[in-house]
């Protein structure tokens, strides 16, 4: 029986007749577990399926000519779906003395692997800062020559007001 088969024996679970169909708690209740039986197949498919890799290993043919089990331990990877502990087998190479875990190598995992050491090992990206367009030197405001002779003096004032207004944001604030 595969693991798919298995977890959908479980689906009997969420398909509980609805006592009241208008009621959107029993929809809301639906939902949330859904969303709480994909993360667990999620996690539970991807333990599985590291742990087949590592079990695989272990049955090849000539293993023990090349590698001896160094110890067998758990190690937890934190995932979108939540944290996933799985068993793994490390082995060392007869001939170098090297550490071999093949289901960390499957996952594209490095040895002790941290988010610290990974940040160590990436160089920081640094961008240059430069303006994306040449700030002008003048602002240049086209107004209705119509509107402006019209106006009386105080109006004229505010528009000059309005004016020095717009020029110290755009030119001197950026």
């Amino acid at each position: 029986m595969n693991i798919l088969t298995q977890r959908l024996k479980n689906i009997n679970d969420f398909t509980q007749p609805i006592l009241d169909p208008t009621d959107p708690f029993n929809y809301a209740k639906l939902v949330q577990d859904m969303n709480l039986f994909s993360d667990n197949f999620c996690r539970q498919l991807l333990k599985e399926t590291l742990e087949k890799y590592d079990y695989e290993f272990i049955n090849t043919p000539n293993r023990t000519d090349k590698y001896y089990v160094k110890n067998t331990r758990n190690r937890t990877i934190i995932t979108i779906n939540g944290p996933v502990t799985y068993r793994r087998t490390e082995y060392r190479c007869r001939s170098t003395g090297t550490y071999y875990c093949p289901a960390d190598i499957k996952a594209g995992l490095f040895p002790r692997q941290t988010i610290h050491n990974f940040l160590k090992r990436v160089k920081s990206i640094e961008t240059p800062v430069s303006p994306s367009k040449d700030t002008p030197e003048t602002l240049y405001v086209m107004a209705d020559v119509k509107f402006i002779p019209i106006q009386k003096r105080k109006m004229q004032r505010y528009l000059y007001r309005c004016i020095l207004d717009i020029y110290y944001i755009f030119v001197i604030k950026f």
